[in-house]
């Protein structure tokens, strides 16, 4: 557009209050189309339509490569993994780069709250599986999922179900062109409240979240985004439970009193009175685990499009107050977080891509502990360690996209990244000070094939990848579970886990009805970040396992459209197989704790014009261990639902979502630790059967 042009007065402007489409946000076809460009396993969710999103697991099922845990099955933290990275992470904070509209969430020490993503204003997520990510700043084996904001559809949601669960999301946009379409604007503010009493005692929470979301087509060349996000929540913790607990009385919390049902042998430990001392000791409603987090964002993104070259700078300031309280300790953090990125992609011929990345972030991150009163849950005294952290990265990405032949694509990436470090103990002085720093290159190399006048895509990659601790891994608690306040922390210096990837897959066309992918990937991991949980069932510490592990797995997904008569059949179904296992030390063929080896899923949905159902099945097969030795196990389940949804017409829509339909007794994660045996609190049950109801009218 000439610079005459730019300058002409706007002469009219029409703003529609309805659900209308926008020149601004990417299709689906081009976002998949970028994914295809990925020599390795990616995902693509649409979560337009998407209904129940309590939690993280109800966006990511049916999803290859993807696991997630229940932590308390309110709206909490599940522990999230992606080919095993950050896997015994407790709360689970690392592994994955999370970002939100194509910018870091994360905060520069690499950690994250699973809790402040907003799934119900969630249009699509993208996700780079293991080490293949080709985001400047991506370094981890777990790679990147981005959440790309909705900026259009006024909508309401309302949904009620068990165990006090609520939620109910507005959302409003508006949009304005002027009369040539050459400017453009969406403005779009979304509020969502949610809540839940809990299926066990002592595991209500709450989430308040609202964001207002501005883009901007200035000319032709010119885009620009603009994100506000607010999030406020809380959630109680029941804490973990005794094997024989978890699987009589799921509800149960210590502080409940002696649980109903238990008999031991004679020549076994008193349980009663065992059971009392644990109850004065691990009382949860004096002690109140919990944990309360207010969080703010400000992001935003702009993209000059030239002849041959697209220039992205984006930019976020996030601001985090986080009181995170076990049965021992108040671990209050203050984060405050700064991030730039500039990305340049070039496009000199019709098979050269090439793309320049530059990424910095830092975050200043003061984090105080103090003792817990047992009786109160209070805080005692003055905190028993105060440090003031502070984190840093700068990272420069080169990719290279050549296409060799009209099927065959060369895919190259030399990242070069610095890290720092820094920390000291303000309560102890005399105390040693981290000061950390990493300087480090990850090459990746890769094919993709794409026969021609077929629905088929093959690629393979090798690829290096690293991942550096957090500060919930380099300070190590010494804790004293009565005389609280006479707990210590330290800062102790850990070493970067390495890894080697090499992964080969592809995916195909079933005709024109449904497709199916499939990737096979191995690592080798040296120096790997191993976490384990006290006898108490907390976050201990962190270590480097000295000998090399090795992470393995296949990841397979499916769908197909049967069409019939009058009516179809919506098939889609996943099979996640991880094979970690430690491949020498102490440990030597022992399989790594945190995740299952098989999980399996599948769903059928039989619609018509306006009806749709059917069942579905979440189902891990085997009795994972918990802990390093491999003595104690998780247990086998399988899962039973049903959803049943109606469209009176294109504006309302009704469903209703029956989880666990058989009300199976399972556990749905544990903590990790090097040995575990029965009577250690280490599981953490799952939601017994529940129904959710909701309406959405769309105008």
């Amino acid at each position: 557009m000439s610079a005459s042009a730019q300058a002409e007065t706007i002469e009219t402007v029409q703003v529609v209050a309805k659900k209308t489409g926008s020149a601004l946000m990417e299709s689906h076809e081009q976002i998949q189309a970028r994914l295809n460009s990925v020599p390795g396993g990616t995902n693509l969710v649409d979560l337009a339509d998407a209904t129940k999103l309590s939690s993280l697991s109800d966006a990511l099922n049916y999803q290859p490569g993807i696991i997630v845990q229940e932590f308390f099955g309110g709206l909490d933290q599940p522990r999230l993994n992606v080919r095993g990275s950050g896997i015994q992470g407790n709360p689970v904070s690392r592994g994955v780069l999370l970002r939100q509209n194509y910018l870091p969430l994360n905060d520069a020490d690499g950690s994250f709250i699973v809790g402040l993503l907003n799934l119900r204003n969630s249009q699509t997520i993208t996700v780079h599986r293991g080490a293949n990510s080709r985001v400047p700043g991506s370094f981890t084996l777990g790679g990147d999922m981005n959440f790309i904001t909705r900026q259009q559809g006024n909508r309401v949601h309302f949904e009620k179900g068990s165990f006090g669960q609520q939620a109910l999301q507005m959302s409003y946009g508006t949009h304005a062109a002027d009369t040539n379409g050459s400017q453009e604007w969406v403005t779009f503010v979304d509020f969502v409240e949610e809540k839940a009493e809990g299926y066990r005692h002592h595991s209500a929470s709450s989430r308040t979240q609202g964001s207002i979301s501005i883009a901007a087509r200035l000319n032709e060349t010119i885009h620009n985004t603009t994100h506000i996000n607010y999030t406020e929540m809380a959630f109680e913790m029941p804490f973990v439970l005794p094997k024989s607990t978890a699987e009589s009385n799921p509800t149960w919390v210590f502080g409940d009193g002696v649980p109903i049902g238990f008999t031991l042998p004679a020549d076994e430990l008193d349980f009663v009175n065992l059971t009392n001392v644990a109850n004065t000791v691990m009382n949860m409603y004096r002690r109140d685990p919990h944990r309360a987090t207010d969080h703010i964002r400000l992001a935003n993104r702009t993209t000059i499009s030239l002849n041959q070259t697209d220039h992205t700078v984006g930019w976020y300031l996030q601001s985090t107050d986080d009181a995170f309280v076990d049965p021992f300790t108040h671990i209050e953090t203050q984060t405050d977080t700064l991030g730039a990125q500039w990305v340049i992609d070039g496009y000199p011929t019709g098979y050269l891509h090439y793309q320049v990345g530059i990424d910095y972030n830092t975050s200043d991150m003061p984090r105080s502990y103090t003792g817990n009163h047992p009786l109160q849950g209070s805080k005692i005294g003055k905190p028993y360690s105060d440090f003031d952290l502070t984190a840093e990265n700068q990272a420069i990405s080169f990719l290279l996209d050549l296409q060799l032949t009209p099927e065959i694509k060369l895919i190259g990436q030399y990242q070069w990244g610095k890290a720092q470090r820094q920390g000291t103990d303000e309560a102890h002085p005399n105390n040693p000070n981290l000061n950390l720093s990493w300087a480090f290159t990850l090459p990746k190399l890769g094919l993709v094939y794409e026969p021609s006048e077929t629905r088929q895509r093959w690629f393979f990659n090798i690829s290096k990848s690293i991942e550096l601790p957090t500060f919930w891994e380099l300070v190590a608690v010494d804790l004293n579970p009565l005389l609280t306040w006479m707990s210590q922390a330290t800062l102790t210096p850990i070493e970067p886990q390495k890894a080697n990837s090499v992964e080969l897959g592809g995916e195909f066309g079933l005709s024109d009805h449904g497709n199916i992918q499939i990737t096979v990937y191995r690592s080798q991991i040296e120096k790997e970040l191993i976490s384990t949980a006290s006898q108490f069932g907390v976050l201990a510490q962190t270590s480097n396992y000295e000998n090399n592990t090795i992470h393995q797995g296949i990841e397979a997904g499916f769908s197909y459209l049967s069409n019939l008569t009058h009516s179809d059949i919506q098939w889609r179904g996943s099979w996640t197989y991880s094979d970690f296992y430690f491949k020498d030390g102490v440990y030597k063929g022992n399989q790594i704790a945190g995740v299952p080896k098989n999980v399996i899923m599948l769903e059928a949905l039989w619609q018509n014009h306006q009806f749709k159902a059917g069942p579905n099945v979440r189902w891990v097969p085997d009795d994972n261990p918990v802990d390093h030795k491999n003595t104690l196990g998780q247990g086998a389940y399988a899962l039973l639902g049903l959803s049943l949804h109606y469209y009176f017409d294109p504006y309302l829509h009704t469903f209703l979502v029956i989880d666990n339909l058989t009300d199976e007794i399972y556990n749905s994660s544990y903590v990790v630790r090097a040995e575990s045996n029965e009577l250690l609190p280490t599981f953490l049950p799952g939601n017994g059967r529940s129904v959710s109801a909701g309406v959405r009218l769309h105008f």
